[in-house]
């Protein structure tokens, strides 16, 4: 996987409108995480937390059925799209949002996208 700057880009530009909202754009995959806090946010910080936190829900991932991206939410299509053989390059952006001045969103872009439904993201 390597690294897209046009990705990244249009990443931090839907950051910036603080929209928490998935793109309705289906030629990449996307991921987007909102933390907020009443101290600064190191944007390091919360992007691996993050990124761990969508990794640790392979737990719920039930191997190519993929009724958890239904049932519970969009969980395992998260952990799905990070780790998809599919996906050859990804671009992450970040923006401060809202009245609280400590709410960080973070969008991540996966080309192409790794959430295929009925097969596995796996090798």
């Amino acid at each position: 996987m390597v690294w897209d700057d046009e990705l990244a880009a249009a990443s931090t530009t839907h950051a910036r409108n603080c929209d928490y909202r998935y793109s309705s754009a289906h030629d990449y995959g996307e991921n987007i995480a909102v933390q907020g806090s009443l101290r600064p946010l190191d944007v390091n910080t919360v992007g691996a937390q993050h990124i761990r936190h969508w990794v640790d829900y392979e737990k719920q991932f039930n191997d190519g059925t993929w009724s958890c991206c239904s049932e519970r939410g969009y969980s395992c299509c998260e952990y799905a799209q990070v780790v998809s053989k599919s996906t050859t390059s990804v671009g992450c952006g970040y923006a401060q949002c809202g009245v609280m001045p400590n709410l960080l969103v973070l969008v991540c872009r996966y080309k192409p996208s790794g959430k295929i439904r009925g097969e596995s993201p796996y090798v």
